[in-house]
């Protein structure tokens, strides 16, 4: 974040989610319990919330799009209009589901 943060402000926004949600969001992924992102969890947690500073956005019951547009609106970013169609961007979402399928 060094040289980045020389030329550009730099905001942290933590995307954070309870245990069972991230569980069920890496069973969504195919991972199960076991897995190594299952097992860094409490881990994860633990450091957002005592030791790595940044705004919080409890993403629990928010869909992607709300998440995006909320962590840019803390950021003071707008984003630009999704074109895509609908049929688009369902396929771009599940082509990005299986590319993080392990």
């Amino acid at each position: 974040m060094g040289g980045l943060s020389r030329s550009h402000e730099v905001r942290h926004v933590i995307l954070y989610a309870e245990k069972k949600t991230l569980l069920r969001r890496l069973a969504y992924r195919l991972e199960g319990r076991r897995s190594w992102g299952a097992r860094q969890i409490d881990r994860c947690l633990r450091a957002f919330d005592r030791d790595i500073p940044g705004v919080k956005l409890h993403t629990d019951r928010l869909s992607v799009e709300q998440a995006a547009e909320r962590a840019a609106a803390l950021a003071g970013l707008t984003l630009a209009e999704d074109r895509r169609s609908r049929p688009r961007r369902l396929l771009d979402r599940a082509a990005a589901r299986i590319r993080h399928i392990r």
